[in-house]
């Protein structure tokens, strides 16, 4: 939702209205914001406010994009100050429940803001919008779905409003598919990707979601050719790269997966960060055909710039494991556990490797660990599965 309201009605200035220099500062930025010049936009809304600070208008104006580039408690102070200075000023009152709710996380007070909000101007798009963002963040899919629909109903709602009900809709749907996937039940999933995918196409997550789910069936050429589209949408989008070249290596298209993998690296040449999950594949990639001093370069540079995610240890580990270094793949997944004592992933991976050190005891007691903490999650871990994408904000 966040930006899909710059031409909000509330903000332009009359053309019968004498053009106070405030008004004039709200204009331009208004026109730095239509074409994508926010830095730009938000020095002319923050001279309009020092013109006008008691002016709702100016007040909304900066607040919104206070919000946009992360000044949370600024954002609410101004937005607040907008929507106690005008009650019918309706975006104010959006964006400040969104402020509150999905940046501070109080949802009890958000929903409050929403329900003065909707006491003045009803059920309208723009509120059942946030109303659905809140549901979502407590993953309550059907009361968001509701919301949703119910703001693309309104026949007063604006192209953004409905474009952002859409994408919430998107967001349902493939936080259904992801739960359906995950319980064994794909040809349910595959529904709810679709639906995703339809409702925002400019999103590639649903698109490599579904690549997964027909992986998950059997359909090899449908996987591949969802996983292809998903890069399309989104060159930079990791998960699909990483599904695709697997697929690729399963099928064994060695040297296609290779430069899928390749291309990614190559992509941003500047730039020492690769995700792990393509780093890890590719040195396995590298170590089958035989350049196992490759490999190991590639997994060590990697360590050295590795975040504090735990899943990219565990990646990194299935690197250095394929490699045939079984201390270092240990110390990889014993430094995610570190970081997350209750991650399935890395218990079950280091199950794996201490069964095969004969180190049965501790290996049991993760791997039952893991199963009783997240049934659904090991299984698909154990099955080997291509990985799903998860929600967006």
């Amino acid at each position: 939702m966040g930006g899909r309201l710059a031409g909000d009605p509330a903000l332009q200035t009359k053309p019968e209205e004498p053009l106070e220099p405030w008004r004039s500062e709200l204009r331009r930025g208004l026109e730095r914001l239509r074409d994508g010049e926010f830095e730009a936009a938000q020095a002319h809304f923050a001279r309009a406010h020092r013109l006008a600070p008691d002016r709702a208008e100016a007040c909304f104006a900066l607040g919104r994009e206070r919000l946009r580039s992360g000044d949370v408690e600024q954002a609410e102070s101004l937005l607040r100050d907008a929507w106690r200075r005008d009650p019918s000023l309706l975006s104010a009152a959006a964006f400040l429940a969104r402020c509150i709710g999905l940046e501070r996380g109080d949802l009890d007070a958000a929903r409050a803001v929403l329900r003065e909000a909707q006491e003045v101007h009803g059920q309208v798009a723009p509120l059942c919008v946030v109303e659905a963002e809140l549901y979502l963040e407590e993953d309550r899919g059907d009361e968001a779905r509701a919301a949703a629909e119910q703001a693309l109903a309104d026949d007063t709602a604006g192209d953004g409003a409905r474009e952002a009900a859409r994408a919430l809709l998107a967001r349902v749907h493939n936080q259904e598919g992801i739960a359906r996937a995950s319980t064994g039940d794909a040809e349910a999933a595959l529904f709810a990707f679709r639906r995703a995918a339809e409702l925002d196409p400019e999103w590639s997550a649903p698109l490599c979601n579904l690549g997964a789910a027909f992986e998950i069936v059997g359909r090899a050429e449908r996987a591949q050719s969802s996983y292809e589209r998903a890069l399309s949408v989104d060159p930079d989008n990791a998960t699909a790269r990483f599904n695709l070249a697997r697929l690729l290596r399963h099928r064994g298209l060695v040297s296609a997966a290779l430069a899928v993998l390749e291309r990614s690296a190559a992509s941003e040449p500047d730039s020492v960060f690769e995700p792990t999950e393509l780093t890890a594949l590719r040195a396995e990639i590298y170590i089958e055909e035989g350049e196992v001093e490759r490999a190991t370069a590639l997994l060590s540079e990697a360590v050295a710039t590795a975040p504090t995610y735990p899943g990219g240890w565990v990646d990194l580990a299935g690197g250095w494991q394929a490699a045939g270094d079984r201390e270092r793949a240990e110390d990889c997944l014993r430094i995610a556990l570190e970081l997350d004592p209750g991650h399935v992933g890395a218990k079950l991976r280091l199950a794996d490797l201490l069964v095969r050190d004969g180190r049965y005891i501790e290996a049991g007691q993760l791997a039952c660990s893991a199963q009783s903490a997240d049934p659904d999650g090991a299984e698909t871990i154990r099955r080997g599965h291509p990985r799903l994408q998860p929600d967006r904000r």
